[in-house]
């Protein structure tokens, strides 16, 4: 079953024109999530092999950094599709390539790990921590 509330409003365009700050400009952020906001869990879906631009990996290594640093587990995760344009893309079938641990860790390579499977493990761990 799905979780898409409202389908007739995914495929809607928002326009961020005239907030540009400098050399600041606004992201999107494919999927975030949390657990008992004790982990976080902010994660980009890529076509194919595309990378993520620069602004927005810097983004999500703020947010990682910033919310680890206040004592909360963080993640930022790259992964990636291959669900042709105009299909639906299952976000639990993506696969991660690679994840961002925070300041201390940085990026790291992930070898063919389903995105469901990897927040699952990293959910399990933190159950066993509390």
């Amino acid at each position: 079953m799905s979780n898409i509330r409202d389908p007739q409003y995914i495929g809607q365009v928002i326009d961020f024109q005239g907030m540009q700050y400098g050399n600041c400009s606004p992201t999107d952020i494919d999927l975030s999530m949390d657990f008992k906001g004790e982990v976080f869990f902010f994660i980009e879906l890529k076509w194919g092999h595309a990378t993520l631009p620069l602004g927005q990996r810097i983004h999500l290594e703020h947010l990682v950094n910033g919310l680890r640093e206040g004592g909360k587990l963080a993640y930022a995760i790259h992964a990636r599709h291959d669900t042709p344009r105009g299909d639906v893309i299952v976000g639990s079938d993506a696969v991660v390539k690679q994840c961002y641990y925070g300041r201390d860790h940085g990026w790291e390579k992930k070898e063919e790990v389903k995105l469901h499977e990897f927040i699952k493990k990293k959910h399990e761990v933190w159950k066993e921590l509390r």
